[in-house]
C-alpha cells in the first residue's frame, strides 16, 4: 500500500477523487496515483496525489502512456481535487 494511503484517504473521505464514488462500494482499498504523471515531472507531494480505483488508476496510466510515447507535447489536463487544482 502507498505510504500516503491514510493521508490522501481522509482528504478525500475515502471517495474515488474524480467521480466520488465511495471505497465502501468496492470489496479492496483504492489507489493512490499521481494527478501529473512522475514522467511528466510530477511529484510524490500528497498534493499531487489522488484516490482512485484500481481499473481507473490503470487506464488512466495506460493513456498517459499511449499518449507521452505519440506525442511530446502532451499536457495532462488539470483535475480539481476537492475543489483544487
Amino acid at each position: 500500500m502507498n505510504v500516503h494511503y491514510q493521508t490522501v484517504a481522509q482528504r478525500a473521505n475515502h471517495q474515488f477523487e474524480y467521480c466520488k464514488a465511495p471505497e465502501l462500494v468496492f470489496n479492496f482499498p483504492f489507489e493512490v496515483e499521481h494527478i501529473v504523471p512522475i514522467c511528466l515531472s510530477g511529484s510524490d507531494d500528497v498534493s499531487n496525489l489522488a484516490l482512485a480505483c484500481r481499473s481507473c488508476n490503470l487506464f488512466s496510466l495506460r493513456l498517459e502512456c499511449i499518449h507521452i510515447k505519440n506525442d511530446t507535447s502532451y499536457k495532462p489536463l488539470p483535475i480539481k481535487i476537492n475543489g483544487a487544482q
